[in-house]
């Protein structure tokens, strides 16, 4: 009778484990979905910004070395790893 009795604990620990892994991961995956997110809409506000600024509407009428400072100046004042200008 023990040894049975120690079977079913093996087994509804192993599985007690698994859904406790399960939620887990779960929890993780959320939580890192919401971070991701609200990093995603920062840098879209910060970008979006920058496009409709005044700046760059006068960096774009100014020679091209003044436009590469403007968008170097962003990149680091918003922490971005790159900023490309594409064509609307």
């Amino acid at each position: 009778m023990l040894p049975l009795l120690g079977l079913i604990l093996l087994v509804w620990s192993n599985e007690a484990v698994d859904r406790l892994l399960i939620t887990k991961v779960q929890s993780d995956l959320a939580v890192a979905r919401g971070y991701f997110e609200r990093v995603l809409a920062e840098v879209g506000a910060g970008t979006r910004a920058v496009a409709e600024s005044a700046a760059l509407q006068q960096a774009l009428a100014a020679p091209p070395a003044e436009l590469v400072a403007l968008l170097r100046q962003v990149r680091e004042r918003e922490s971005l790893d790159f900023i490309n200008l594409r064509p609307a």
